[in-house]
């Protein structure tokens, strides 16, 4: 996130466990996805979705494509990137190991 910018809300994909949102302080609604190399520690995917703060947001458990997001200019359901709603074969099966591994 750039400076002056602070994260507001949070929630994790409950069909992609290594892929995460945040809400921030000046309406930005930041997609990051732990596993890809590219993406470090920068959002892999930005969208500005309202003009001030994003103050809660909430993947959709029914549906991995959506997610609502709610602000001091009203609320709205957005569309997830392709790229971070659908996840891949083994992406649970590394998620377990990541854990076991950690733990141990």
């Amino acid at each position: 996130m750039e400076e002056g910018v602070r994260a507001t809300c949070s929630d994790w994909s409950p069909f992609r466990p290594f892929v995460f949102a945040v809400g921030t302080s000046f309406g930005d609604l930041l997609f990051y996805d732990v596993l890809s190399p590219q993406s470090g520690m920068r959002a892999a995917v930005s969208v500005k979705v309202f003009p001030s703060a994003i103050t809660s947001l909430k993947f959709n458990k029914q549906n991995s494509d959506l997610i609502a997001v709610t602000g001091s200019e009203g609320s709205g359901v957005w569309k997830v990137p392709e790229i971070l709603s659908e996840s891949g074969l083994d992406e649970r099966e590394n998620f377990t190991k990541f854990v076991y591994q950690r733990e141990s």
